[in-house]
């Protein structure tokens, strides 16, 4: 095994460990978790996207590297419908349905991508 394959290896673990972590607390407090860039920042983004996308419909939007799928499901509750939500981390898109069931918001594209 080269040292990258190592690296990516180590880090996928140390994320799916800590999305179990979040799913236990989540099932245990319906505590969502964090937004790691900020809910100011994600805030920003959907605004901006609001005001410059024309039709919410026809736009496509893929949010990779989603973790918990905050992110995506603000976007879907602001009208936006052609959603994909991507991670490396399996746990991390358990984490993200189980939060989205929770909120009753269908329609979200969940995928486990390593490459």
């Amino acid at each position: 095994m080269i040292l990258h394959e190592f690296v990516f290896l180590f880090d996928l673990f140390s994320w799916d460990n800590h999305y179990a972590l979040e799913k236990g607390n989540f099932d245990e407090t319906k505590d969502e978790g964090e937004i790691w860039f900020g809910e100011s920042s994600m805030r920003r983004v959907v605004k901006w996207l609001e005001q410059n996308v024309e039709d919410k419909n026809d736009c496509s939007i893929v949010d990779i590297g989603c973790g918990n799928g905050l992110m995506s499901m603000e976007l879907h509750e602001t009208g936006f419908r052609n959603l994909s939500a991507i991670d490396y981390s399996e746990a991390a898109i358990v984490l993200s349905r189980k939060i989205a069931e929770e909120h009753q918001i269908n329609g979200i594209d969940y995928q486990v991508r390593y490459h």
